[in-house]
């Protein structure tokens, strides 16, 4: 079995505490921080992505696995409304998660993805006890 792979770059992208802030979404590419934006550097909260898969990204019987390469910092990741995962307490390394039970083969799926750049006191850098940016988003590709 051969290995495809397909790199996930056009989402919607909006801040909020609640994932209907999606509905007020822009485009963005990702890679993608908020910080770097002109009214985002200040912003520390929620991040929501969204894009979808097409209905021939994976064919029934395969496995079907997100790959993101850096995400700050705690992640939740859903597939079609259904929780398929999280990341916690890292916003530096890779992770991989499994969204093959969530997937509907042969229909197009909706990918969502939750970052928090909130100030942790469970992961380093240590709540605010570093002096760079506290960069939220997708910053490594997916």
């Amino acid at each position: 079995m051969a290995l495809r792979q397909q790199y996930l770059t056009d989402w919607l992208f909006a801040n909020g505490e609640e994932k209907a802030c999606i509905s007020h979404a822009r485009l963005v590419q990702v890679p993608h921080t908020w910080s770097v934006e002109e009214k985002g550097q200040y912003i520390v909260g929620k991040g929501w992505y969204q894009t979808s898969l097409p209905a021939g990204a994976a064919v029934h019987g395969e496995r079907v696995f997100l790959r993101f390469h850096g995400a700050y910092r705690d992640t939740e990741i859903f597939v079609n409304d259904k929780k398929a995962g999280e990341h916690r307490n890292s916003g530096y390394t890779p992770f991989t998660v499994e969204i093959t039970r969530h997937m509907q083969f042969g229909r197009e799926n909706v990918i969502t993805v939750c970052v928090d750049n909130r100030f942790s006191q469970n992961a380093l850098p240590y709540d605010r006890s570093f002096d760079w940016a506290n960069d939220g988003g997708l910053y490594r590709p997916v």
